[in-house]
This record gives C-alpha cells, structure tokens and sequence, in this order.
C-alpha cells in the first residue's frame, strides 16, 4: 500500500514492522488516544502510516518544500523554525504532529522541521491520506476533524500572540496620532 518514499526519508531509516505491531505503537501514542478510534479502526490507519527513524540533526522537511506529508511524533523532539534556523517557532515532542497543513492542501511548506533528538515518526503522505478517505471514510473522518481542530487551536494561539505583539504599538499609534489644529 506505500506509495513512493517520501524526499525527506534521506537520513531516516523505515523501521520494518508489522501494521499489527504499528497498531500497538500508535495506540501507546497520546494522539491516537485521542483520534476517537477503536482498536480495530487504529490498526487499519496503521497500514496507511509508517514508522523511521532519524538522527538528531536531521532535517525532516525544508520551508518551501513541495512534498506532502504529516509526521506523528512518537519519540523524541523537533524544533519547527524559519528557513533560516534563526527563528524558532516552536519545538514539538510525542503525541503532536507536524506538516497537516501541506497533508492538506498541497502547498508547499511554511516552516522547516529539525531533528533536536533521535526520532521516531510515523509518516503519512498526501497519496496515502486520499487513499484511506477511500477506503475508510469513517476513519479518515475522524482524521481530518483531528486536524482541523488541532489547526483551528494553532490559529486561536497565533491570533492571540499576534493581538499581544500589536497592543503596545496600537497603544503608541494613539498616543502619536497628530490633531488638527
């Protein structure tokens, strides 16, 4: 069922197991926990997910990649930041993910990812995503609603650092504005 390997696989290695086994990692997983579904409905997404592994260092995806994919963090942290590694926009550890917005629309990326430890991630690919709202549109439901509330709670949180950086310079705006005279 794997269609091509993804790019970024570079410095990673697929771990090679079973989706049965897969099913029992992913359930150990803070965010499968929560997806709302059963054993049973875990171990069919398994088969559309699959595990790597990769080094500290290594660069998951690159801002302004075109390949899509979302990764199931399952050990281990990673920093998302600018292309220029200057700015850090934040770093994520087990039970998040990272890339659903190029999963979903096919963009190319708006950050980069990197490896701040050892990892182990379960990946899905775009082609892999379609594959599973056809052939188990109950599961890919509850997936992509997963997705949509965590990206909804993404935006409150950048809507809420934004008010805060603009409030000073509102505040200074209406202290300088100039009066008719």
């Amino acid at each position: 069922m794997e269609t091509t390997r993804p790019v970024f696989l570079k410095g990673f290695v697929k771990v090679p197991i079973t989706p049965e086994l897969r099913g029992g990692m992913l359930a150990e997983n803070d965010w499968a926990k929560n997806l709302g579904v059963d054993q049973a409905e875990l171990l069919l997404l398994a088969h559309y997910m699959y595990p790597y592994r990769g080094e500290k260092g290594a660069t998951v995806f690159r801002e302004g990649d075109s390949e899509s994919f979302m990764c199931l963090i399952c050990e281990g942290q990673l920093q998302i930041a600018r292309s220029d590694c200057s700015t850090s926009l934040s770093v994520v550890g087990p039970g998040n993910t990272v890339g659903e917005m190029a999963l979903i629309d096919g963009h190319p990326r708006s950050a980069s990812a990197l490896a701040l430890t050892e990892l182990l991630l379960y990946v899905m690919t775009r082609s892999n995503f379609f594959l599973l709202a056809e052939d188990h549109p109950k599961i890919w439901g509850k997936l992509i609603f997963k997705i949509a509330c965590l990206m909804s709670n993404r935006l409150r949180l950048t809507n809420q650092a934004l008010a805060e950086h603009l409030a000073p310079v509102s505040h200074v705006e209406k202290r300088w504005t100039p009066t008719k005279i």
